[in-house]
C-alpha cells in the first residue's frame, strides 16, 4: 500500500499484505525464524545512531533489543510539527543472520533491519525504518 501514517497506517498494510499473499499467492506470510541472543552478544550492538533527522537509541530487550527512534527537535520546530514519542520497538535476531533484526510484534511486525562492521568486525551503523544511522556512541 501507500501509507505508514500513524496510527493505522501499519495495520492497514498488514491487512493488505496477508490478502494479497493469501488470495493472489495462495499462500501465508511466512513467520520470520528468530535466534535468541545472550546479553553479551547484545551488547555490541547498543548504543546511539545518528541521522540528520533522527536518533535511534538501541538497548538490550529480553533475547534481542529495542530501537527508540527520537526525531529531532530542531527539525520538528522547523517543521512546526509537535509529535508524540512512539514507544521503542522490539527486535529479535534474524536465526542465520548474525547482524539482520525484524520485529514479530504489530504495529511493527515485519519490519526488519540491519547493522553494518568496519573492516575489524566493530558495529558502526544501523538501517532500519528506512533510515541509514551512523553510530556516535
Amino acid at each position: 500500500s501507500c501509507t505508514n501514517c500513524s496510527p493505522v497506517g501499519s495495520a492497514f498494510n498488514e491487512r493488505i499484505m496477508k490478502w494479497a499473499w493469501e488470495t493472489l499467492l495462495d499462500a501465508p506470510i511466512p513467520e520470520p525464524t528468530t535466534a535468541a541472543h545472550t546479553a553479551d552478544e547484545v551488547a555490541q550492538y547498543c548504543g546511539r545512531y545518528e541521522t540528520v533527522a533522527n536518533v535511534i537509541d538501541v538497548t538490550p530487550n529480553g533475547e534481542g533489543l529495542s530501537l527508540l527512534v527520537t526525531d529531532r527537535p530542531e527539525l520538528l520546530e522547523e517543521l512546526g510539527a509537535e509529535l508524540e514519542q512512539e514507544p521503542p520497538v522490539p527486535f529479535l535476531f534474524h536465526a542465520g543472520h548474525a547482524d539482520r533484526i525484524v520485529c514479530t510484534t504489530p504495529p511493527y511486525r515485519g519490519s526488519s533491519g540491519f547493522f553494518l562492521r568496519d573492516e575489524a568486525g566493530r558495529v558502526t551503523a544501523v538501517n532500519a525504518f528506512g533510515r541509514h544511522a551512523v553510530r556516535t556512541r
